[in-house]
């Protein structure tokens, strides 16, 4: 079946896995490609491509999209990466922090069932990475420290700083990518 965006937009309105599987096929890459040059920072951008998805599911019944589904979901993407800067510029949280923040809402108990698996999930992924390039990740990360900063510190280059960082994050990806999906798809399932 050949699907328009029109018949799209209906099965997200019906709550129809297809319909979001559709968005994580085709729209997902291209809008952590938008989120990214806003934040410059991979994991918050994907972060927040998932929080404008689930968005999207907590207003199908009432959703309309006057423009094409891409625009509609770019507009989002765009305003949610302008609302965490905001944040980020009020706030001296890390992104980690900031960007889990985001997705889970600690009222609720499934939020804090997935906020300790999830926890649980990188932290292994995060130790997993090789030693130079996990103790990099985590002097950026959880210190807060600037490329220079970290290089100066560990004798090292900035720019084999900024190896170890890519690297970290390539491994990451790939190592919870088939997470974040699952993760999603449990939460919309569950409301």
């Amino acid at each position: 079946m050949e699907l328009t965006e029109g018949t799209v937009v209906r099965m997200l309105q019906d709550g129809k896995e297809e319909g979001y599987r559709f968005l994580f096929k085709y729209h997902y890459a291209p809008l952590c490609a938008i989120a990214y040059e806003y934040v410059k920072d991979d994991f918050v951008a994907e972060t927040i491509v998932a929080d404008v998805f689930f968005h999207v599911w907590q207003i199908r019944q009432t959703l309309e999209v006057h423009t094409s589904l891409r625009n509609f979901l770019a507009v989002s993407v765009r305003r949610h990466c302008i609302d965490w800067l905001r944040r980020q510029a009020k706030n001296t949280d890390s992104p980690l922090d900031t960007a889990k923040s985001n997705v889970l809402d600690d009222s609720e108990p499934l939020a804090h069932l997935l906020d300790g698996e999830l926890e649980q999930i990188v932290q292994k992924a995060i130790d997993n990475l090789p030693a130079d390039c996990q103790k990099v990740f985590k002097m950026s990360r959880y210190d807060g420290k600037k490329n220079g900063e970290i290089a100066k510190e560990l004798g090292i280059s900035v720019n084999t700083v900024k190896y170890h960082l890519k690297n970290a994050m390539k491994i990451l990806r790939g190592d919870l990518a088939q997470y974040l999906e699952a993760i999603f798809f449990f939460i919309i399932t569950q409301q």
